[in-house]
């Protein structure tokens, strides 16, 4: 999972593997091997590619996030969650 999100971050930010491994320290011959699937990075890489591109590593890793990139978007994502949760869910976490 890893290297598609990567595959995905690089084409959508426009960013070359050249590039990232100038922001991250990490040489572009490792980058291309994670990008291969030849390689798993170890997590303080992963902690420095999220970063490098502003995302949680969970977003890296493949797990279900949300990301927003300015307040109207963070505005309408939690306006749809709040529509989404009623008064017995509420009631759970008290």
């Amino acid at each position: 999972m890893f290297k598609e999100q990567l595959k995905v971050l690089l084409k959508e930010r426009n960013m070359s593997q050249y590039r990232l491994s100038k922001i991250t320290g990490i040489p572009e011959s490792t980058i291309h091997t994670y990008i291969s699937g030849k390689r798993h990075p170890a997590f303080y890489q992963v902690c420095k590619i999220a970063s490098a591109f502003n995302v949680p590593t969970d977003y890296l890793l493949g797990k279900d996030v949300i990301i927003v990139n300015d307040e109207k978007e963070f505005e309408i994502v939690t306006n749809h969650f709040k529509q989404d949760i009623n008064d017995d869910v509420i009631k759970r976490f008290r």
